[in-house]
């Protein structure tokens, strides 16, 4: 069962990184706020409290529009 959620886990996850990383490169704060959003709430599901703070914190970061174009941190 455990092999199985991880499993879905990562195929779900894989679907939204890409859109990520292209929000991220052309700076569209509200795509990365909306997709590091879907990420937190997943990563939760499976228990990687780290990771999923990781994502509250990109998300957090986009919400306040923190981010150029470059994807750095102003």
């Amino acid at each position: 069962m455990l092999k199985h959620i991880i499993s879905l886990y990562l195929s779900n996850a894989s679907t939204l990184l890409k859109p990520l990383e292209q929000a991220w490169s052309t700076g569209e704060v509200d795509t990365i706020r909306t997709v590091s959003h879907t990420l937190k709430s997943r990563i939760n599901q499976v228990g990687a409290n780290a990771l999923a703070e990781l994502s509250r914190e990109v998300e957090n970061e986009a919400r306040n529009n923190r981010y150029d174009v470059s994807g750095k941190i102003l």
